[in-house]
């Protein structure tokens, strides 16, 4: 069977390196980098982590300050800070040691950076979670005016890393409720991304293999956070020919504006989705769902599948409780009062992504979100 004829463009990341022991590539990465004054962006509790730290400063010796003031859903305050910090210290290179609010984070602050005229720092990311920002050339601020606060989605080429470095014994230390949610929040980009576009044949495979991978890494997680970095890596290897669908948005509004910890989000939002986008995506959802059981061979293409679509979203949802994850609003605190507002807010936001539910989409997601609590 043939293919659509198509394009596929690359995002401009020079290398990815993976193993135990990666770290120590960083200092050579720097130095093809041309770097000489580096700034380390991490979280506060990584930063008081003195045997994550030492091995960061020895890898990367170029390192002259570190920042380490940045929060859940990358307040744009956070974002400003850390734009400072570049601007005022001539900072030529960035190593990022986080998750997706740290990464994020780094690739506004590095658009700030080109807005206001100066020469664009260098970036590697050292990724301790499975959100896998350090993929993509998107990011979302967490913005407030007056009483109103949104996640706002950006897209900007010239923000994409330099480098990449996944090594196992630094995200040793990784909580394992972040690893496991994370490692979802993975899987719903690859769902996300085989629903919201035509068949992409290196893609397509590629994320059926992540999806597989990750939900048997996870199930045992302790000694395969090495294969949960390959399968995330396989979820989101090609961000820039996939979309957003509605179970990320979704996520945003509910982290953004109500505060829900974006980590846990898609295991709440995702199962949802799915049960609502059967009729919409039947093969596709057919194909998804022979990739979450393990007892079925994985599958390379959207046809052909051995699996009942609307098994897709029962699938998710009990991985995730096996996973001890929240899979209702309810499970994370969130006022059964609020979910009207949350449906409408979507609505509004994002009307492409909310008319997947077809005819009366907003009536339709009302009904998902009061689901979902």
């Amino acid at each position: 069977m043939g293919f659509t004829p198509g394009t596929l463009v690359n995002l401009p990341i020079a290398s990815v390196s993976w193993g135990n022991g990666s770290l120590s590539l960083v200092a050579d990465l720097l130095s093809s980098l041309g770097a000489r004054r580096t700034a380390l962006f991490t979280t506060a509790a990584q930063a008081a982590d003195r045997s994550l730290m030492d091995s960061v400063m020895t890898a990367a010796p170029t390192i002259v300050l570190t920042h380490s003031t940045f929060n859940a859903h990358v307040p744009a305050a956070d974002v400003a800070s850390a734009a400072d910090v570049l601007l005022d210290n001539e900072i030529d290179s960035v190593v990022s040691v986080g998750g997706g609010s740290v990464i994020d984070a780094a690739k506004a602050a590095l658009g700030h950076t080109i807005d206001a005229g100066r020469t664009r720092p260098r970036h590697v990311v050292v990724p301790t979670t499975l959100s896998g920002s350090e993929l993509s050339h998107t990011f979302g601020v967490t913005e407030t005016h007056g009483t109103s606060t949104f996640k706002r989605s950006h897209a900007r080429l010239d923000v994409t890393a330099d480098a990449i470095v996944y090594d196992e014994r630094v995200v040793e230390s990784t909580p394992g409720d972040l690893w496991l949610s994370s490692g979802v929040k993975a899987v719903d980009h690859a769902i996300e991304g085989l629903l919201g576009t035509e068949a992409l044949p290196l893609v397509d495979s590629l994320a059926f293999s992540g999806i597989r991978r990750m939900v048997e890494s996870l199930s045992a997680e302790t000694s395969h956070r090495g294969a949960a970095q390959i399968a995330a890596w396989e979820c989101y290897s090609h961000p820039q020919a996939m979309s957003y669908g509605l179970s990320h948005r979704l996520g945003h509004i509910l982290g953004g504006t109500f505060g829900v910890p974006h980590s846990v989000t898609s295991a709440i939002t995702l199962p949802a989705v799915l049960a609502r986008m059967t009729p919409a995506r039947p093969r596709t959802l057919a194909a998804i769902a022979q990739a979450l059981d393990v007892s079925q061979p994985t599958p390379t293409r959207r046809t052909g599948a051995r699996s009942q679509p609307d098994s897709a979203s029962v699938l998710v949802r009990e991985w995730c409780a096996e996973l001890g994850l929240p899979t209702r609003l309810r499970d994370v605190d969130f006022a059964q009062a609020d979910l009207d507002e949350l449906g409408e807010m979507t609505a509004s936001a994002y009307p492409s992504e909310s008319a997947v539910l077809g005819t009366d989409a907003r009536c339709r997601l009302r009904d998902l979100v009061r689901s979902m609590w």
